[in-house]
């Protein structure tokens, strides 16, 4: 899909806790075609924008309706987070396509990017598996014959691993026997297509896993090594073993957790956590916090301490 910088004619405030505001009359270079203006009113809410957004894709494929009178219109690289698409939600999948033949790479690039699909391409499956933790894509394309780590082995990784067990895979392979479909299968992959394919079949099988995915989303589990955390049901385990906090303890690890580093003060853990409290010491979260270190083991250390200042979560 073509990048795309539109005039927008009003100033953004922030949404969602970290979005900057943005001068009125700025350019924002944007990875969905957002046509046109949205109004004169300078406090739109987050919805209306959204919608206004997703209304100027035709509907499941993320191509462009046509630009009305007015819009500003130009090919520019995308923003990444200062785009409109991830602060109002709008993000188009990411489909890695991992194959070693550059034609049949090149073809399957050009029609999904068409189609409106975030692309990524590689033609060796290492490069690809060295960075799928930190992209996190939405689908996997995945040739079989590769010339480093084939693409039973790739699968057999992915799937074996808690992090990116989720990650749906297609496989497209000229390999078509019926054995060669129930081992990739029984690996873990998700849908099997035989070479020669048709360009239409793959973007169907696509949309389709998309949809399955969008069923059965799990909650948000937070893993770090052998701590794992599911903030929904207020589960937490060590090395395999379930912890006991106490409704105050998790909060304030999450709390921890969420701040992405920063250091948190006494202060600020104290208004955010006991807010309700009529008497409260500072010695309160010093308290907490041991209690904290001792129940998660080798893991408290990633609670430390910054003389001074506060606490912060650091697992570096």
């Amino acid at each position: 899909m073509i990048c795309k910088s539109v005039k927008i004619s009003y100033n953004v405030k922030a949404l969602n806790g970290w979005v900057p505001e943005r001068p009125k009359g700025q350019h924002w270079k944007c990875c969905v075609p957002f046509i046109g203006t949205v109004g004169s009113n300078p406090t739109p809410s987050a919805s209306g924008i959204r919608n206004k957004i997703a209304g100027s894709l035709r509907a499941g494929t993320g191509e462009p309706r046509q630009a009305r009178k007015g819009a500003t219109v130009s090919q520019k690289p995308c923003a990444g987070r200062g785009c409109p698409a991830y602060i109002y939600g709008v993000r188009m999948p990411l489909v890695y396509v991992v194959e070693d033949d550059e034609d049949i790479n090149d073809l399957l690039v050009y029609n999904l990017k068409k189609e409106g699909f975030n692309v990524k391409s590689f033609l060796n499956s290492l490069e690809a598996l060295n960075i799928i933790k930190r992209e996190n894509p939405d689908v996997i394309l995945l040739d079989i014959m590769l010339p480093d780590m084939d693409g039973l082995e790739f699968c057999k990784t992915v799937k074996s691993d808690p992090e990116m067990e989720d990650i749906p895979i297609i496989m497209i392979t000229a390999k078509s026997t019926e054995i060669d479909k129930i081992v990739g299968l029984e690996l873990g992959a998700d849908d099997y297509i035989t070479k020669p394919f048709s360009i239409r079949e793959v973007i169907a099988r696509i949309r389709a896993i998309l949809r399955r995915s969008k069923r059965k989303e799990k909650p948000n589990i937070f893993r770090y090594k052998g701590l794992t955390i599911n903030p929904e049901n207020f589960q937490i385990t060590v090395d395999g073993k379930n912890v006991s906090l106490t409704a105050k303890e998790f909060k304030l690890l999450m709390f921890l957790i969420n701040s992405d580093g920063k250091i948190l003060s006494r202060e600020r853990i104290l208004s955010e956590l006991w807010k309700d409290d009529l008497e409260v010491y500072d010695r309160t979260v010093d308290v907490h916090i041991k209690k904290l270190r001792d129940k998660l083991g080798r893991y408290g250390t990633c609670i430390q301490t910054v003389r001074g200042l506060g606490y912060k979560w650091n697992t570096e």
